[in-house]
């Protein structure tokens, strides 16, 4: 009979212990929520993007570049600068050009139809600024005659760098966007034009060193359940310099706002304490944060938002979606930027408020 007691208490003593792991957080609540699973799927980035035509009336020397650039984001405490330089990628002069921007613009009509409005905003002459947006085309035009590149001056790189002032006089080493002439073909036809894509990441004067950012194969997934959100994600590329990954929740169903700022991406558990902001320059984790490849083999983020002021009951209402972004460390912090990289549609329960 006493063996059996004791049989009997040690069971419902087990139960106790696991009806409070770290699970199940106490014994009013013995049984798990539900949580509500969403997995992660490239998007349409929106990376900075575009290309650099190089005209040649002698059939050999550069006399103007003319840039097509998308997917620059604005600056709060920087300035997009632009440069030219030789063929070998190591000398370089700031360069004005003559910008132009493109910016489109959309609208619901009375019958609930989408209108586009484009609108040509002519700059000017600029060798730096700080607006950007997901909306905008550049069209950025160097002369060699008035972009302050001398007869002496070779004009074979161009270059967008990330600066911390308006007037900087030599690139930094935010060298996140460039284009090389001969990446466009080799021709020298007199009055040829020689068209190379522009590339997003950290350059090099050696082509074998640069480094060039790539969304691909990023993946991730997550969940809620109750005031918790957590995201995972897997195989992220490291940011170029000056860049860092960040989280969002986005509306705009019934939110007052229509994006929720979760924070910089972290460390998974057990590690969470360790965020990866400046994982772009320096190894923030060596557990998940590589040199070769030059990788985040993992990244994750989990918050609960009686911490962060959302309401008590269906928190996360009227958000329509999950995603990663990768932002500028000179931008807006908590305001969302242009490039994207992951999304998943928060699931329809949770949108909407039903029964969790």
């Amino acid at each position: 009979m006493n063996r059996r007691l004791l049989v009997l208490s040690s069971i419902a003593a087990a139960g106790i212990l696991a009806a409070c792991d770290e699970k199940t957080s106490d014994l009013s609540d013995t049984v798990r929520p539900n949580a509500y699973g969403f997995q992660m799927v490239s998007q349409a980035t929106n990376l900075p993007r575009g290309s650099a035509r190089f005209r040649l009336p002698s059939g050999t020397v550069p006399e103007s570049i003319v840039v097509s650039i998308r997917g620059l984001d604005s600056l709060g405490t920087g300035f997009w600068t632009a440069w030219i330089g030789d063929s070998l990628g190591t000398s370089f002069v700031r360069a004005t050009g003559t910008l132009t921007v493109l910016r489109q613009d959309t609208t619901l009509n009375a019958l609930g139809q989408v209108d586009t409005t484009q609108t040509t905003i002519p700059v000017g002459a600029v060798s730096a600024l700080s607006n950007g947006g997901p909306n905008q085309a550049w069209t950025w035009v160097f002369e060699r005659a008035n972009s302050g590149v001398t007869a002496a001056d070779s004009m074979q790189t161009f270059l967008i760098t990330m600066e911390d002032v308006a007037n900087a006089t030599t690139p930094g080493s935010r060298r996140v966007i460039w284009a090389r002439r001969i990446e466009g073909g080799t021709g020298t036809t007199a009055g040829s034009t020689k068209t190379a894509g522009l590339k997003f990441g950290n350059y090099n004067s050696t082509v074998l060193n640069e480094y060039l950012y790539s969304a691909s194969p990023a993946r991730g997934r997550g969940y809620f359940q109750r005031q918790v959100v957590s995201v995972n994600d897997s195989t992220l590329a490291r940011p170029p310099l000056g860049y860092y990954y960040a989280v969002w929740l986005v509306g705009p169903f019934y939110t007052t706002s229509d994006t929720l700022f979760a924070g910089d991406l972290r460390s998974p558990w057990p590690r969470r304490n360790l965020s990866l902001f400046d994982a772009d320059s320096i190894i923030t984790d060596p557990e998940v944060v590589l040199d070769v490849p030059r990788q985040i083999t993992a990244g994750a983020l989990r918050i609960s938002g009686d911490t962060i002021g959302l309401p008590a009951q269906f928190p996360y209402q009227g958000y329509a979606f999950v995603r990663l972004t990768i932002e500028p460390k000179a931008g807006f912090r908590g305001r969302m930027g242009v490039n994207r990289i992951l999304q998943a549609p928060v699931p329809f329960l949770i949108l909407t408020g039903g029964i969790q």
